[in-house]
């Protein structure tokens, strides 16, 4: 189910991708490390992941309710 998942993760994050999504993934920059979700402002959704995996999934999450709100 795992592969599944991890195919279905990578189409969605390929077709938000193609849309500019409005919230993705970068590098968090500071001491601490980690990863930020962040809109097209350069704003924080004010949690710092441990991994690029989870930051992606939430990133995604928020596309999806962006997506839901038009």
């Amino acid at each position: 189910m795992k592969n599944l998942d991890a195919y279905h993760d990578g189409l969605l994050a390929k077709h938000l991708a193609e849309e500019d999504a409005e919230w993705r993934v970068v590098t968090n920059d500071n001491e601490d490390g980690g990863y930020l979700v962040i809109d097209e402002d350069g704003e924080s959704d004010g949690g710092v992941y441990d991994s690029w995996d989870e930051a992606q999934e939430q990133a995604n999450k928020l596309n999806t309710e962006v997506d839901d709100d038009y």
